[in-house]
């Protein structure tokens, strides 16, 4: 029994191969790929021609993971595992945010800004936010940001521990 014809097919610009038959999806599929058209083939995806791979957005982060089509379930395991372990940090990203547009205001040579927030992003300063261990964040961050800033340092704080919900420049 055929779900969708082959005049059906060939209108479509993109087209989900998800019956419940292997067999008419391996049918579309083989149709789309003949007259390439764009085809996601869900029981047997390696005989479609794209993936549509999990979107995890969280603040301004936007994430895409996919399994190239090998296990879906599993990609919708990880998508929620990363979305869990995304949500206890989307404070970093406001934080980096406000942190940039004041760094790049003091007009210091590109180099010191990369090692700034080098050494912010791969330190201790995120572990110290998702065990809410706020006095390390503070002393971390009176030891690393240059003097200049010392003035946003409880703005900073806030925002690394929610209780600013989005920064909205300086």
């Amino acid at each position: 029994k055929m779900i969708c014809t082959d005049e059906d097919l060939i209108r479509a610009d993109i087209v989900f191969a998800c019956t419940n038959s292997i067999e008419e999806n391996r049918r579309i599929a083989q149709f789309c790929r003949t007259h390439t058209i764009l085809c996601n083939a869900t029981s047997t995806p390696q005989e479609g021609n794209f993936y549509v791979p999990s979107v995890i957005r969280r603040g301004s982060a936007t994430v895409s993971l996919d399994t190239g089509g090998k296990s879906p379930a599993l990609t919708r395991i990880w998508a929620k595992e990363l979305d869990e372990w995304l949500a206890k940090r989307e404070f970093m990203l406001t934080f980096m945010a406000s942190l940039r547009e004041h760094v790049l205001a003091l007009h210091r040579p590109s180099k010191e800004n990369r090692a700034l927030f080098r050494s912010l992003v791969e330190g201790p300063l995120q572990s110290f936010v998702v065990r809410k261990n706020r006095m390390c964040a503070k002393w971390l961050l009176m030891d690393t940001l240059p003097p200049e800033l010392s003035c946003y340092l409880d703005q900073y704080l806030k925002i690394l521990f929610g209780e600013i919900q989005q920064y909205t420049g300086a």
